[in-house]
């Protein structure tokens, strides 16, 4: 014999992704996957920023600006198979 209960088992869904800059959803045009960047950091023990973590996702438009604001510094994005 097999005894059964009943349980609502409650879940997170995720609905969408915004852009942490411009607040727009990072949907791609045929609103069928996300186009994103996200940006994780978690600094160590002894930084200036002892333990903390920051995150961050960001559009495609609003990336193309945080890798021109990179290279205007000096810096530089590696991009494999670049298009």
């Amino acid at each position: 014999m097999k005894k059964y209960r009943q349980e609502q088992i409650l879940s997170k869904v995720l609905e969408d992704i915004f852009c942490d800059i411009c607040k727009k959803s990072c949907r791609d045009s045929m609103d069928m996957n996300y186009e994103f960047l996200m940006v994780q950091a978690i600094w160590g023990y002894g930084s200036h920023k002892d333990g903390d973590t920051w995150n961050g996702d960001y559009c495609e438009e609003c990336s193309n600006k945080i890798k021109k604001f990179i290279e205007s510094l000096g810096g530089e994005i590696n991009i494999k198979g670049e298009c």
